[in-house]
């Protein structure tokens, strides 16, 4: 594995379980900044994913950002079923960078978080 993808997966999983900790904050005691903490994680696996042209994980992410931006929008709406939601896009894009990571391919599906729209 070449130095590029080796920190590309390094600070993907990084981003990833600071993404996860932002979630666990959010449960413990929601403050609508904690969104913009969220979606700056996500954004970061979306640009890096993009560069090493990982399709599925910038598709993914590029849908919980949507997600993100409409929350932002309507805090209001930041539910314990959208918590789930997140909970498991987040638990999607670590499946799928670990795949990756194993030379296979991303099998998740972005179905999930766009059927919530």
């Amino acid at each position: 594995m070449d130095t590029i993808t080796q920190l590309y997966f390094e600070e993907t999983l990084e981003q990833l379980a600071y993404a996860e900790g932002c979630l666990n904050d959010m449960q413990q005691h929601f403050q609508p900044a904690q969104v913009d903490g969220l979606f700056r994680y996500i954004h970061s696996v979306k640009g890096a994913s993009d560069m090493m042209g990982f399709s599925e994980v910038t598709e993914l992410a590029h849908v919980f950002e949507d997600l993100l931006s409409q929350l932002r929008s309507d805090e209001s709406r930041f539910q314990d079923d959208l918590m789930d939601l997140c909970y498991q896009s987040v638990d999607l894009l670590l499946q799928m960078v670990e795949n990756r990571k194993a030379e296979g391919h991303g099998v998740a599906s972005v179905r999930l978080i766009s059927e919530s729209r």
